[in-house]
């Protein structure tokens, strides 16, 4: 770990020999040569690799809205959208998924874009970085009510452009697009107030029709009921009435 450097934008410990974070990009050069040379460790057997340990990145983010994932082992991190969040996603989108992993941001899902009279292809697949971070910034720029995504339920592109900012901001350029973590995440509470809603109006609709249903077949019982005892009424007379009435016209 003495080895390592620590990026000064985001805090993210890094291999001596790296020029820029592996994290969030920023440039290293002045943090090592204000690094002060480390003595030699000595070599290890030749019969055990020994690598040294990034370690988890300490990087600042919204746990609102991220979720910090470590993998010791292979020693890699993956920033991915949080659970609730995730559940908003699923709720306005088909099959969108966004990971932060290896200085880039991996965005799945997206293939066309139609804003402002232009029709734009991407791969379904693609990494950004700070070397195509135009991408993300036209994402981010997208007018949400004027444009449609492919993959986008109708009425949903602002989930999109907000996921978009807060990675922007949270990852490459801490200035820009400041309020998008809180812009997200109230989108995410308006989405489960709308969500509690549809969930109370389907169940009343629910319970109307089994009211209905019930009163409809209570009815079919009372009719039931009254036309067999207007048949046990009528065999009566027929049976019993009708004789005594006669006998009693002869007497």
């Amino acid at each position: 770990m003495d080895n390592q450097i620590i990026c000064p934008n985001c805090g993210a410990p890094n291999e001596s020999t790296s020029t820029s974070c592996q994290f969030c990009g920023a440039s290293l050069v002045a943090t090592k040569k204000t690094k002060k040379k480390k003595t030699k460790k000595s070599e290890p057997s030749p019969e055990v690799s020994v690598s040294e340990i990034k370690g988890k990145p300490q990087i600042k983010f919204d746990e609102r809205i991220f979720s910090l994932e470590y993998d010791e082992f292979n020693d890699i991190a993956d920033l991915e959208i949080s659970y609730q969040i995730g559940h908003c996603d699923r709720i306005s989108q088909y099959r969108i998924s966004y990971s932060f992993t290896l200085n880039q941001l991996r965005i799945r899902g997206i293939k066309t874009i139609i804003s402002d009279g232009k029709k734009y292809d991407y791969s379904d697949d693609m990494y950004i970085g700070t070397d195509n971070l135009d991408i993300l910034e036209t994402f981010c720029n997208l007018d949400w009510k004027n444009c449609k995504i492919d993959e986008v339920k109708e009425g949903k592109e602002i989930l999109f452009v907000l996921i978009c900012q807060a990675f922007y901001n949270t990852i490459f350029d801490h200035s820009k697009y400041t309020n998008a973590t809180d812009k997200l995440y109230e989108y995410y509470l308006q989405c489960i107030e709308q969500e509690n809603k549809e969930k109370e109006e389907k169940f009343r609709e629910k319970r109307k029709k089994e009211e209905e249903k019930f009163r409809e077949e209570r009815k079919k019982e009372c009719l039931k009921f009254l036309i067999s005892f207007a048949i046990v009424i009528f065999l009566f007379l027929l049976f019993v009435g009708l004789p005594l009435f006669l006998s009693s016209l002869f007497d």
